[in-house]
């Protein structure tokens, strides 16, 4: 495998956010700790730094579930100035006596023997680490390594710190979360670029009575022929959006590989040279490697690239198929986060519904915690606050956006929505409203309010305390302040 590396990079250097993780996680009294970092935001050279700071007193593994984590993961040991071994069957390589060595999860857990001696396994995209056993009792690869390395400290990193599977946030499941560096913080920064969705004259594909597989996503041949049947829609709207906005390096989502060869064969209808890459055809790799070099605008993408592409040049993402987990969404917007000198931002445009369904990338949040056995929710899980019939995602972010265009951070902290309690109080000199909540006193300033306001959407200022961007009425119609 080829992981050369310049000399002249191995002199990198941490960023702040960088050196507290590494010295968070390396602090941490628990043998299970993990660190919720931005997508974008560098976690590789932290695995890397926190490796470096473990190998004087132990032997190290660092484990990815794709091939492509494990080569972004050695090369950033490299920038280091450490040798990894690599075992990783998919990459022909299956080294197992190193001091450090990374590797995919299948290939270490069928040569476990080879690794009882390890002191501090690092997992990336720890997410998707089940740290249990399957109702049937068997063992996932995980829950077998860490039986094996039963002395082992363990550490993980992910940009999403819960899984899909209802059992919430990662504290549940795995360990203490020690460090948390969020996508505003890190465009904050100035460690990614700006997200920014726009809107596209085509129809959304419809998810009501689609089917959901055993990853809690919604798949089968109805979700194929949704999409193939809005693929020259689609595909011509992208298209335009593209032109409108001058992009040149778009990463299409599509549902599936039927999916895909629809949308390649509509964009070069469009005189676009558009590339399908899935498990279904041949010279993806050369495909892949065209695409960083800029040589075609639009590869389309089956489940491949959500995790552990980096293409920092993308300036385009297209969502063509609708996302139920809220993992997918925020890993795949990620794609389009890294900082590039050929994009100031990414646009990005929404055929699933998706923004709609989970918010800015600063809102999305866990699931509802459920109960293993009965599947109920469980009153001490997360997501404990007031339930809106959905109205906290008709917008996705900063309501002053609209929900289809606009930024994809909300940019104002944590906001939420709130529901007037008494009636409201005018000023009529400063054009603002005072108005009673559950959360104490909310300000609108405007002087046209909706007195049968039913909920709003508020922000805390520092200064100002909670204010209101915008509210609904009775209606459902949306008034913004």
């Amino acid at each position: 495998m080829d992981l050369q590396i310049d000399e002249q990079i191995l002199s990198v250097a941490l960023r702040p956010h960088q050196i507290e993780a590494v010295e968070a996680l390396a602090c941490a009294t628990d043998r299970f700790a993990y660190a919720e970092m931005s997508v974008a935001s560098g976690k590789s050279l932290v695995m890397a730094a926190l490796a470096q700071r473990a190998l004087p007193r132990s032997r190290v593994l660092i484990i990815a579930h794709t091939e492509e984590l494990v080569k972004q993961n050695a090369k950033a040991c490299k920038w280091l100035g450490l040798s990894p071994s690599i075992c990783s069957a998919g990459l022909g390589e299956s080294a197992v006596f190193g001091r450090l060595t990374v590797g995919s999860v299948g290939t270490i857990a069928n040569r476990l023997d080879y690794f009882k001696d390890v002191g501090v396994v690092i997992i990336d995209e720890v997410h998707r680490a089940r740290m249990e056993a399957h109702k049937d009792g068997s063992a996932s690869q995980y829950l077998q390594i860490k039986n094996t390395l039963s002395k082992g400290w363990f550490r993980g990193l992910t940009g999403t710190g819960w899984r899909e599977d209802g059992t919430g946030s990662l504290e549940n499941t795995f360990g203490k979360k020690v460090y948390s560096y969020g996508f505003l913080e890190a465009l904050e920064d100035g460690y990614v670029k700006p997200l920014r969705a726009v809107a596209a004259a085509a129809p959304n594909i419809e998810t009501k009575g689609l089917k959901t597989n055993s990853q809690g996503e919604w798949s089968g041949n109805e979700l194929t022929n949704r999409g193939v049947a809005l693929a020259p829609a689609h595909a011509a709207a992208f298209v335009e959006a593209m032109k409108e906005e001058g992009r040149t390096r778009a990463l299409v989502f599509a549902c599936d590989i039927a999916h895909a060869n629809a949308l390649e064969v509509e964009c070069k209808k469009l005189n676009i040279d558009a590339r399908a890459v899935h498990t279904g055809n041949t010279g993806r790799n050369v495909n892949i490697e065209a695409f960083r070099r800029g040589e075609f605008p639009v590869l389309l993408s089956v489940a491949m690239f959500s995790t552990g592409f980096d293409v920092p040049d993308i300036d385009f993402i297209a969502l063509c198929r609708p996302m139920k987990s809220s993992v997918l969404f925020a890993q795949s917007l990620g794609r389009g986060a890294r900082l590039s000198e050929f994009a100031n931002d990414c646009v990005v445009v929404d055929f699933g519904g998706n923004i709609l369904r989970h918010g800015a990338l600063d809102m999305i949040k866990p699931p509802k915690r459920r109960a293993a056995a009965s599947g109920k929710i469980d009153s001490a899980g997360e997501d404990t606050g007031e339930k809106l019939d959905s109205l906290e995602r008709t917008v996705g972010g900063d309501l002053r956006m609209g929900a289809a265009e606009g930024s994809l951070l909300s940019r104002h902290g944590k906001p939420k929505w709130v529901k007037p309690i008494g009636s409201p109080s005018y000023l009529i000199g400063r054009h603002l409203w005072i108005i009673p909540t559950a959360s104490g006193q909310v300000r609108w300033f405007s002087p046209s309010y909706p007195l049968d306001a039913q909920h709003l959407f508020c922000v805390y200022d520092a200064r100002r305390g909670w204010c209101a961007q915008g509210a609904v009425d009775k209606h459902g119609v949306l008034h913004k302040a």
